[in-house]
C-alpha cells in the first residue's frame, strides 16, 4: 500500500484512479466503570473509538454522559485483549477516580431536581491516535416555577373600544376617553406561574489514579528527564555546527585548490607564492582527516577565518 501511495505521487507514474489515504486509529479504546451500585457487567463498557476510526487533522473533543450520584472509577482500555500493543499484558493504561458526586448530591437533595445528577466526561483524540481524559462536570438539573407577566386581555379590549369610538364622537374627545380607560385598566395585571429546569453544574475532581506501564512520570523524574533531553539536544545543536564548519571548510580547500591551478592565477603569481599557498591548504586538509572528528566548532570556524 505504501509503494501505490508513492507511485500516485509521483511524477513520473499516473494511475487511471485517484487514490486517498487516510490514518485510522490502530487500536479500539473502550471506558470501563466501577464504583458502589455499579454492576461489574458489560453494562459498564462503553465504545469510545472503534478500531480503524479516521484520526482527526486536530485534536477532538468527546464526552460521555454517566448517570450516577455517587463518586466512581472510570479506566481506560484497550478493545480487545488479543490485539494489545507490544509489551503490555493488562487492556487497562489509565484509571482515574471521579470524586465529588457524593457532596453534591447532599447539597442538592433538598432542590427539586427533575433529573439524576449526570456526569459528563470530557476525552480528546490527538491526531496521533493518542486518547486522554482530560476533565469531568456534574450537571444539576432543578425545577423552578418563575413567575411570567401576561398580557392583559382587557387593555386589549379597550383598545379596540377606543379605536371604535374615535370614528363616532372625534379625535379629541377620544383620546381622552382612551386614556381614561387605558389608567383604569392597566392596574389590574394577572401572571401564570412556569415550570422550567435550570443547568447548574457542580465542580467535581478528577485525579489519576494509573499504575504499571501506563503511569506518569514524578514531577521530579520530569523535571530530570526534561534535563537531560536539553543536554542531549544542545549536544546534538553543536554536533550539526561542527559538521556543517567542517564541510565548509573542506569545500573551500577544493575550491581554493582549484583556483591555484588555473592559468589566471599562475599570471598574477610566482612560483614561491603558488607553493606556499598549496603546502598551507596540504596541512590544514591533513590536520582536518586526521584530527577532524576531534576538533570542535569554534576551531573550523578559525581555519576557516
Amino acid at each position: 500500500m505504501t509503494a501505490l501511495h508513492a507511485a500516485y505521487l509521483s511524477d513520473g507514474i499516473k494511475l487511471n484512479s485517484k487514490l486517498g489515504m487516510t490514518d485510522g486509529s490502530s487500536d479500539g479504546f473502550i471506558i470501563e466503570l466501577d464504583g458502589p451500585d455499579l454492576l461489574k457487567n458489560d453494562s459498564n463498557k462503553q465504545l469510545l473509538v472503534p478500531r480503524m476510526k479516521k484520526l482527526p487533522s486536530k485534536l477532538k473533543d468527546m464526552f460521555r454522559t454517566i448517570i450516577h450520584n455517587k463518586d466512581f472509577g472510570v479506566s481506560l482500555a484497550y478493545e480487545s485483549d488479543d490485539l494489545l500493543p507490544p509489551g503490555l499484558l493488562y487492556p487497562v493504561f489509565a484509571q482515574y477516580v471521579v470524586s465529588g458526586l457524593a457532596e453534591a448530591s447532599e447539597k442538592y437533595s433538598s432542590h427539586n431536581l427533575s433529573a439524576p445528577i449526570k456526569t459528563n466526561l470530557h476525552f480528546s483524540l490527538s491526531r496521533s491516535g493518542i486518547i486522554s481524559l482530560d476533565r469531568a462536570d456534574a450537571v444539576i438539573e432543578i425545577s423552578e416555577w418563575v413567575e411570567v407577566p401576561r398580557k392583559n386581555s382587557s387593555v386589549e379590549n379597550a383598545t379596540t373600544a377606543s379605536s371604535n369610538i374615535s370614528a363616532e364622537v372625534g379625535p379629541e374627545k377620544a383620546s381622552e376617553e382612551n386614556k381614561e380607560g387605558l389608567n383604569s385598566d392597566s392596574v389590574v395585571s394577572s401572571a401564570s406561574n412556569t415550570n422550567t429546569t435550570a443547568e447548574e453544574p457542580s465542580t467535581v475532581d478528577l485525579v489519576e489514579k494509573t499504575a504499571g506501564p501506563g503511569m506518569s512520570l514524578l514531577k521530579e523524574s520530569l523535571v530530570e528527564a526534561k534535563g537531560k533531553l536539553e543536554a542531549l539536544d544542545k549536544k546534538d545543536a553543536e554536533r550539526r555546527k561542527t559538521a556543517e564548519l567542517k564541510n565548509n571548510l573542506e569545500s573551500y580547500i577544493y575550491a581554493t585548490k582549484e583556483k591555484l591551478g588555473s592559468k589566471e592565477f599562475e599570471k598574477i603569481s610566482s612560483v614561491d607564492e603558488h607553493q606556499s599557498f598549496m603546502e598551507k591548504l596540504d596541512e590544514v586538509q591533513e590536520r582536518l582527516y586526521t584530527n577532524g572528528e576531534e576538533a570542535t566548532a569554534k576551531e573550523f570556524q578559525e581555519r576557516l577565518d
